[in-house]
């Protein structure tokens, strides 16, 4: 669309190149080089689906734009249709969105719900993160206001070395023995038989390794807060007539889990379950409740006619 080379990933269904297959568009969290946190969703649908994943402008081997303008949400969902259509695909059966994800899957289908079926969209925001960051069970005043600081004091001052230190940290003896017991402990047996009781410490050398290894990922990590933080959706969701599943958190302290039960209250065609003792990490913590949510969800909308481009979503005018 603008030039820009995005890095893709694609594993290929059973029906993959026929022109029949379904396809499954996974949207990263933040900071996610890879599909390692749909992993438990990919085993357990395994050939049924192609997957689709690509990492987002700016961030990793993908490409940065000339214009920091250029790396809005909205960029990111534009992003999601041109790595369709490259890959020779019009329609994604599924959309997944975990985190900064599901704010790509809302922008999605307000800007193409003809291009998607149903969403799946767990541990989200309807827009502007910083205002509940940190604030798992209600609004508090000016917490906001730390949270927009705090990536404004990283951005300012090597966010790179930032995420050096986190990882030795995060992957130091002591802590990888601790997290290990957690993992065995807390770990469900699905999450143990994909990942391994290891999963915890897996995901912080990945993340924070990924977000260190170069300045523009780590300043890239940062500025896709405050995109994040400069979108909303909330005050036209009540457009989107896709077949949303909304997933949260309880303890969710990054994206509080009332923020998507606000969601499904505008959104006319969702359905919304709370895994109480999850945080923002609900789909490594217990895939077995979202899949099974999940499951139900696609077989009662697997036979869905494809939304009509002007439904809805679309200013009507009079000729």
């Amino acid at each position: 669309r603008d030039g820009l080379d995005l890095n893709c990933f694609v594993i290929p269904g059973k029906d993959y190149g026929t022109g029949k297959g379904k396809v499954m568009l996974l949207c990263s969290p933040l900071g996610f080089s890879n599909i390692y946190v749909f992993r438990p969703i990919i085993a357990k649908y395994g050939d049924e689906y192609t997957y689709i994943n690509w990492q987002y402008r700016s961030l990793f081997e993908s490409d940065t734009p000339n214009r920091l303008r250029r790396c809005s949400i909205r960029d990111h969902a534009e992003d999601a249709l041109d790595v369709l259509k490259g890959l020779t695909f019009d329609h994604a059966d599924v959309m997944v969105g975990h985190s900064m994800g599901v704010s790509v899957c809302t922008e999605f289908a307000l800007l193409y719900p003809q291009h998607v079926t149903s969403i799946v969209m767990v541990n989200g925001s309807h827009g502007q993160v910083f205002s509940t960051a940190f604030q798992p069970f209600v609004r508090i005043p000016f917490v906001g206001n730390i949270s927009e600081y705090i990536v404004k004091t990283l951005l300012e001052n090597n966010p790179k070395r930032t995420m050096e230190v986190i990882k030795k940290i995060g992957t130091s003896k002591p802590i990888v023995k601790a997290l290990n017991f957690i993992g065995r402990v807390t770990g469900t047996q699905l999450m143990l038989d994909v990942q391994g009781e290891g999963f915890y410490n897996e995901w912080i050398t990945m993340y924070f390794g990924g977000l260190s290894r170069d300045e523009k990922s780590a300043e890239s990590y940062c500025r896709l807060f405050q995109e994040l933080h400069a979108h909303s959706a909330y005050h036209l969701l009540h457009l989107i007539e896709n077949r949303c599943l909304l997933v949260s958190g309880g303890l969710d302290y990054l994206t509080p889990h009332y923020l998507m039960k606000e969601m499904s209250k505008q959104l006319p065609n969702a359905e919304y379950h709370c895994c109480t003792l999850s945080t923002h990490l609900t789909l490594m913590e217990n895939p077995d409740f979202v899949l099974e949510k999940m499951d139900d969800f696609l077989k009662k909308n697997e036979n869905l006619p494809k939304l009509r481009c002007d439904s809805m979503c679309c200013i009507q005018t009079k000729e």
